[in-house]
């Protein structure tokens, strides 16, 4: 299971609950990176936009994920 957290431009930190690793990889693969995958990957109106988004956890195969997807 993977767990997302968005880090605010004010300070807030946002969490993002469970995110979907299939659809995560999809979308990686597809090319989406940046504002452009978390736009994809989360919808939520952010008031203020997030500096990143960092996600971690357990991938399915059992593997740690560690990932931060900067928000330019």
């Amino acid at each position: 299971m993977l767990n997302g957290c968005a880090y605010l431009v004010n300070g807030d930190v946002l969490d993002l609950g469970d995110v979907c690793e299939a659809t995560l990889k999809r979308l990686q693969a597809e090319g989406y990176a940046g504002r452009a995958l978390i736009h994809e990957l989360i919808t939520d109106d952010w008031g203020a936009p997030p500096r990143f988004v960092e996600i971690v956890g357990k991938g399915a195969s059992g593997d740690s994920i560690s990932l931060r997807i900067a928000y330019d």
